[in-house]
């Protein structure tokens, strides 16, 4: 009997007998094992990777343990790389090297990469993109302002992986469509044409919605075509010239590329196609025709797979920015959600933090949830009344009582030196006049001035001494003049200087006095930014938990809020001896924290992309093995064994194949199941529900001014208005109906389907395993135990790699389902389009009111097939994704069946013996000799890189500080001049000036 490897239910590897195996030979000693015939290469070691450390999960974070695992996965493409290399200089002369060469390229080609986007969320001047550079560690490197709309496109920021100095920085500016300039360019002038023809006589005031809409399409319109000044400028000329003219000629459709060595000139380089601000009179602007950004840094967070996407805070009316912005929701992985922390935030405007369609997409999505999301309170450094927070919050008084009252002490005993040194100072000054004078005097009696000649300056200390050996030349009288004048200058000078060491003991006094008081300064400011980021994060918290038992979950306290001034960390990063009130450290402004969070996100989805991969190299190398080393002779079966054994796996693996898809159709016939008893009924019922809440929704609606309400008419129920609110007619009626959804959806997707899709995965290792113990049965008694041995080894390493290739597969189908809910919003538009068009261009006395009414009747007759409509859409979605689901499995299977197929015909290839020849040894040729050297030595540096862990040598990291702008390094800093920009202050330059 002989004992085999099986896994048990926890998926460990133990022991056990297989009744079904043939006893093997026991081999006593090592110096019993045939050993290498001398002039032989040494074979490869049947397990090569023992020492390998990412195997090793012993004495590191869990992080650490990840990031070995990527290091290891890079030394592993590499060498798959040198394998390719290594084959193709002996494939000519070893033709069996091709089927190898496909597989490692096949490994590599299905190599995923690992990204994560992030993205953030926020109102105008929450300070999103300041956040975005702090993370990166860059300060300044896209546009940001405080108060006003900046970025008015998706920027997406990535990891640059150029190492070429010239591409330090790099960026892709893709531009709109000419299709959706044109659209923009004509809606201007039917406005301007409905403006002119009056106003609708059926109100007193005027079509104010029209006209705001026309001055922010007038604003971009003169922003990129400098030469028209005025309303009556652009009604001279036409769409089709403006869409001609050379300011857009070459640019609409296209991509501009952009590189630079430099941070600054890339900084200023991107502002005109992200900064909405930054448009000059006499020069086009890019930004109103740009719709994506993608800039390339090299930074850290970036470095492991992390994508930094900034989203505009107002989205104009633009139809392409706006879709762009809207794709980048549905992919996100992690949403960041901006909030400025200076008014605080309480119960009513937490949830007001995320908006509510965007919270329902999330919702449905499963991103609700605290590992796919978080929020940031930003800002937190700017000044605030302290001393009025106290007062409204009387729990801090007592926590802050004895720093306030020494800092009263401190600021008391200050004035009095203040006052002491002000009265010495006035001492020093009598003292100084009485010096000149008596050296004055002095000067006189030395050298007495011609009558009307100007007195010369007053003598210097040292000409005074000088003068004493000039007395004897003086008359006696004026000698003891001379005396006595120089006693009392003496004796002044004494005073003046104890005065003078009396001042600098006060100021050193002073100092340490101003010093302690900024700390105690610091400590209550610090206790008040506390105490009004944790009363913030509370609010924040029991927002989202009131959300999460709306939806039927747990509530959790592991919600993440950071408060986070990302202006204070840069300024940090630069001078670690700066010192701003309630910032202690780097740690205190929060972004630390943050970054580590987003990084901590990552972890398990890149351990497990990397482990796949790392297990795909270890299998190769093993299934290649017994091929490299097929130049020492060992016993082998015959080829009549051969001819009838081979069959009959060939058959196995044929019923393999069809066990497997199985399998996969009764994984789809669950998931259908599903679908049917769990979410088909529900919806019905939500149907019901929301058609009677369409009615009050379309009520809502009559509350706006008539001519946005006409105007979201006339844009089918999602306008974008003058003010820069947005109105979503159709995904607030899709709302009412995911009120009644939500519960059963998320179940569905989050705990149902995903054991269903496991009891795949395990059925799957099952029928695996069983072929492996098929193959080491070895019914004809062959003595080829070893081999059998690898063989069933591999075979049982396909297990993981088919789990892996599997689970992605079904992530990939899930999560398409998952957002199957988008498509009801289309589809009710689409059924709403008649109301919508009548609505559109009612006119005359009481259309508003008709309107109304026009919605009202609508919801009435036809809200529940409305809503069915919507939900025919969503099922007709997710049977679609359904459908996607045997391709993509059997797809899944095919390549690990084919693997194993592989498998087993290089095992009877490299295991039997040359018909007609009776011994088992055979000399290989020497082209295969060399090949085999050659392959065992790139094995070997895999295996060593493994074990040494040494990195795949890597262009180091670019420091942003060479070009960033010198601050500075004062005790205190002015914090509103640094954050007037560098242009206007002189302790900012340029520590690489370019032309």
């Amino acid at each position: 009997m002989t004992d085999i490897k099986v896994e048990s239910k926890d998926g460990s590897m133990t022991e056990e007998t297989s009744a079904k195996d043939v006893t093997k030979p026991h081999i006593k000693d090592e110096q019993d094992k045939p050993k290498p015939k001398d002039g032989q290469h040494p074979m490869t070691p049947k397990e090569p990777f023992t020492d390998a450390l990412w195997k090793k999960d012993v004495g590191r974070s869990r992080l650490k343990h990840v990031e070995e695992m990527e290091k290891a996965a890079r030394c592993g493409l590499a060498s798959l790389n040198q394998l390719i290399a290594t084959m193709n200089r002996h494939v000519e002369m070893n033709p069996s090297a091709k089927g190898r060469i496909e597989r490692i390229k096949n490994i590599i080609t299905r190599k995923k990469e690992f990204q994560v986007l992030v993205g953030f969320l926020g109102s105008t001047g929450s300070g999103k993109t300041t956040i975005v550079n702090a993370l990166l560690g860059i300060r300044d490197l896209l546009p940001s302002t405080t108060g006003r709309a900046c970025t008015a496109v998706v920027v997406e920021v990535s990891y640059n992986n150029s190492n070429k100095p010239e591409s330090k920085f790099r960026a892709e500016v893709v531009y709109i469509s000419e299709e959706d300039w044109q659209a923009e360019i004509e809606q201007i002038f039917e406005d301007l044409k409905e403006a002119n023809a009056n106003s609708d006589e059926d109100e007193a005031e005027a079509d104010s919605e029209t006209s705001e809409r026309i001055e922010q399409t007038f604003d971009k319109i003169k922003a990129v075509y400098p030469h028209i000044k005025s309303h009556e400028d652009l009604q001279a000329t036409t769409a089709e010239n403006l869409l001609n003219h050379e300011s857009v000629n070459g640019l609409l459709g296209s991509t501009r590329f952009i590189t630079s060595p430099s941070k600054n000139r890339f900084s200023d380089n991107i502002k005109e196609y992200v900064d909405s601000g930054n448009s000059q009179k006499k020069v086009i602007a890019h930004w109103p025709l740009v719709k994506l950004v993608k800039v390339f840094v090299k930074s850290r967070i970036l470095k492991d797979g992390i994508t930094l996407v900034d989203l505009p805070g107002n989205s104009d009316s633009n139809a392409a920015r706006s879709k762009v912005a809207t794709s980048y929701l549905q992919k996100l992985s992690v949403t960041c959600i901006v909030g400025t922390a200076i008014r605080g935030i309480d119960e009513k405007n937490a949830h007001d933090l995320l908006e509510k369609i965007t919270k329902r997409h999330l919702q449905m999505d499963g991103l609700y949830n605290q590992e796919s999301l978080c929020f940031i309170l930003s800002q937190t450094d700017r000044d605030f009344d302290k001393h009025k927070y106290i007062r409204d919050n009387p729990e801090l008084s007592a926590t802050t009582y004895e720093d306030r009252q020494a800092i009263s002490s401190d600021q008391r005993l200050r004035k009095e030196l203040e006052a002491e040194v002000k009265s010495l100072k006035t001492k020093i000054n009598k003292s100084n006049k009485e010096i000149k004078q008596l050296s004055d005097a002095i000067r006189d009696i030395i050298k007495p001035p011609a009558p009307g000649q100007k007195r010369k300056r007053a003598m210097k200390p040292k000409e005074v001494e000088e003068s004493l050996s000039q007395v004897q030349t003086l008359p006696l009288g004026l000698q003891q003049s001379f005396k006595d004048l120089h006693n009392k200058l003496s004796i002044a000078r004494r005073d003046k200087e104890g005065t003078n060491s009396k001042v600098n003991s006060l100021h050193r006094r002073k100092f340490h006095l101003e010093l302690a008081e900024f700390h105690k300064m610091s400590r209550v400011a610090a206790k008040c930014i506390e105490h009004r980021n944790t009363l913030s994060s509370e609010a924040i918290r029991r927002d989202f938990n009131k959300t999460l038992q709306e939806m039927g979950k747990l509530q959790t306290d592991s919600l993440e809020v950071f408060p986070v001034s990302a202006d204070l960390y840069t300024i940090y990063l630069r001078d670690r001896d700066s010192k701003i009130h309630g910032f202690q450290t780097l740690q205190d402004t929060g972004v630390p924290p943050l970054r580590d969070w987003l990084v901590g996100t990552t972890i398990t989805t890149r351990g497990k992309y990397a482990q796949a991969f790392l297990k795909e190299v270890e299998h190769v190398v093993a299934w290649m093995r017994p091929w490299v080393n097929d130049k020492f002779a060992d016993t082998k079966m015959s080829c009549e064994t051969r001819d009838q054994w081979e069959p009959e796996i060939d058959a196995a693996l044929d019923a393999l194949s069809k066990k497997l898809n199985k399998l996969g159709a009764k994984t789809l016939e669950n998931m259908q199941q599903i679908l049917k008893s769990n979410l088909y009924p529900t919806m019905q019922k939500a149907e019901r529900k929301a058609s009677k809440k369409a009615i009050q929704t379309a009520r809502s609606w009559s509350k706006l001014h008539w001519s946005t309400h006409r105007c979201a008419n006339r844009a089918h129920g999602h306008y974008r208005d003058g003010k820069r609110n947005e109105h979503k007619w159709n995904e607030e009626l899709v709302h009412d109906m995911t009120d009644e959804l939500l519960p059963s959806w998320n179940s569905i997707f989050e705990d149902i389907l995903p054991t269903v899709l496991s009891s795949f995965a395990n059925e799957a290792r099952v029928v695996i395993a069983e072929l492996a113990d098929l193959m080491r049965t070895n019914p004809y008694n062959a003595e080829i135990y070893d081999a059998l041995d690898i063989v069933q080894d591999n075979i049982l390493g396909t297990r993981d790699i088919h789990e892996h290739e599997s689970s992605e597969v079904f992530e990939e189908i899930k999560k398409a389902m998952q957002v199957s809910h988008r498509l009801a919003e289309p589809a009710i538009r689409e059924f709403l389009e008649p109301m919508y068009e009548k609505c559109a261009y009612e006119s005359g006395k009481g259309h508003f009111q008709r309107n109304k009414s026009t919605h009202e009747s609508t919801f009435k007759k036809s809200g529940e097939k409305m809503h069915h409509t919507g939900n025919k859409a969503i099922k007709k979605g997710l049977r679609e994704q359904l459908d996607t689901v045997m391709p993509k499995l059997e797809e899944c299977n095919d390549t690990i069946v084919s693997q194993i197929r592989d498998e087993t015909e290089q095992f009877f290839e490299q295991n039997t013996r040359e018909r007609g020849r009776l011994c088992n040894s055979r000399v290989p040729p020497p082209e295969k000799r060399m090949l085999s050297a050659d392959l065992v030595k790139d094995i070997q540096n895999l295996a060593s890189s493994w074990a040494t862990n040494i990195p795949v040598p890597e262009q180091p990291e670019d420091d942003a500080s060479e070009d960033e702008m010198e601050i500075d390094r004062g005790r205190f800093i002015n914090l509103e001049k640094i954050r007037a920009g560098a242009e206007e202050d002189e302790d900012y330059t340029d520590s690489e000036e370019e032309n």
